[in-house]
């Protein structure tokens, strides 16, 4: 059998040569599948098989040699070294992995974010109706009416509150369907010291915060991505460690190369070996039961690749868990920067609100509507509203991108045909965009998609400045 017996461990010191003659079963006593192929070669069977040795993996095939009278006289073996093609299958098919669970979770995100966009409109709005009935009933009342309206204000906050973490963790999920945003040269290690600011004192509440900063490079990223990444990899690093004892959380960066290394460790219990290559899928999570969502880590690969970079999980020296980003440094921006969005005329502002859903399409006009400068109409969906289109000018349209039937793409494509004005003043809300069009669009038009669920009287004034 031709077989690389040197890469085995208990044929290290083997010369070329020696091992001629020598008999096979007790050349691979030690390896757990070897013995069982040979046999079944030896009987006559002529296969393939695959067999991992440390790090290296083989396909051996095993065929019979048999003489002029058909009896077996032996057999053949020839083995390849398929480690590479493994490891890119490996690749590809993490990547398949990937998209379909990003199209799927950004569809899941669409879903929740609608019936959320009018949940936490309604909350927000009656939370503004009883702090006015407050006001309105003075203080000449009585106790059981202080007392009702205080439980209303008390009942109302947890609502408010938990669509807000709704809206959170939708966010997070959509990150890897749309996790570019807009970008700009930044400094790695102002970023960090942003992160620093934020969670350093409940780092330094429970371990010895070592930081060592010797990299200045800058890469071309968002902010507020980059920072999200980073929040994440400390916040781990924190709840890892046990109670009690002398813990340590490091970060150490720098440069190799093109590219700029982020070094985030802890001295908790680590990664065991068995979760390294499933810790960044989602809802993978080594944390107890409650404690997480297990989709932090996951969020950060996905932010970092789309940036160019790697993000992977080492076992620390002297115990504990090392994650390592690494990041292509820029230099200098690109030139291409998004389209800003037409200049709105000053007030009263003309507004029209474009969805399919009912529910979310009278929470986004109720809000519009308590604005005495604004006038608001709707649609419920593309078709009524060429019909208005055609016969009006809007000074801003809010539109639902992913709409059953006519899409918003594919009302902004028929308003340029037709060469309105309005399609320059259409603005996007998406709850999470799962289609390759719907992700192209947005992508090209950063400046004027907003995420659901909004603050629509917020992003009015924002877009009237």
């Amino acid at each position: 059998q031709h077989f690389p017996v040197e890469k085995l461990p208990f044929a290290r010191a083997v010369k070329p040569g020696e091992l001629v003659g020598r008999n096979v079963f007790e050349l691979y006593a030690g390896h757990p599948t070897i013995p069982d192929y040979i046999r079944r070669g030896l009987a006559g069977e002529s296969f393939l098989y695959t067999v991992t040795i440390e790090s290296l993996t083989y396909d051996t095939w095993i065929i019979s040699l048999r003489d002029a009278a058909g009896r077996q006289t032996g057999i053949a073996a020839m083995s390849s070294n398929v480690t590479e093609i493994r490891q890119l299958q490996a690749r590809a098919i993490q990547h398949d992995h990937q998209v379909a669970l990003g199209m799927l979770a950004a569809s899941v995100a669409h879903e929740i974010n609608n019936p959320l966009t009018y949940v936490l409109g309604s909350a927000e709005s009656l939370s503004r109706e009883v702090a006015r009935l407050d006001q309105f009933l003075g203080p000449d009342r009585s106790p059981a009416i202080d007392a009702a309206i205080a439980r209303l204000k008390r009942e109302l906050v947890p609502v408010t509150e938990g669509a807000a973490r709704i809206a959170t963790i939708t966010r997070d999920l959509r990150t890897f369907s749309r996790p570019d945003d807009e970008r700009s040269v930044i400094r790695i290690d102002e970023v960090l010291r942003s992160a620093f600011q934020l969670v350093g004192k409940e780092l330094e509440a429970r371990a010895r915060l070592v930081i060592r900063l010797e990299a200045e490079a800058a890469v071309y990223a968002n902010h507020a991505r980059l920072l999200q990444v980073f929040l994440n990899l400390l916040t781990n690093a924190v709840q890892a460690l046990p109670t009690g004892g002398d813990h340590e959380i490091g970060v150490a960066t720098r440069v190799e190369g093109t590219r700029v290394v982020v070094e985030v460790s802890d001295t908790g219990p680590g990664v065991p070996e068995e979760l390294r290559a499933r810790i960044f899928e989602p809802f993978v999570t080594t944390k107890e039961v409650g404690e997480g969502t297990g989709l932090g880590l996951f969020v950060c690969r996905n932010l970092v690749t789309a940036l160019g970079g790697t993000i992977d999980v080492h076992h620390r020296p002297g115990g504990g868990a090392l994650f390592r980003v690494m990041l292509p440094i820029q230099h200098a921006a690109p030139l291409t920067t998004p389209e800003p969005p037409a200049p709105l005329p000053p007030t009263p502002i003309k507004i029209l609100v474009i969805d399919d859903d009912p529910l979310v399409l009278r929470a986004l006009v109720g809000k519009l509507a308590e604005i005495p400068s604004y006038t608001v109409a709707s649609a419920e969906d593309s078709r009524r509203a060429l019909d208005l289109l055609q016969n009006e000018t809007f000074d801003l349209i809010y539109c639902d991108l992913m709409m059953r039937g006519m899409t918003g793409m594919a009302l902004e494509r028929t308003l340029r045909e037709q060469g309105s004005s309005n399609a320059d003043r259409l603005v996007f809300m998406t709850g999470g965009a799962f289609t390759p069009e719907a992700q192209a669009f947005v992508r090209a038009n950063t400046a004027r998609v907003v995420d659901k669920p909004l603050d629509i009287v917020a992003e009015t004034e924002r877009r009237v400045r």
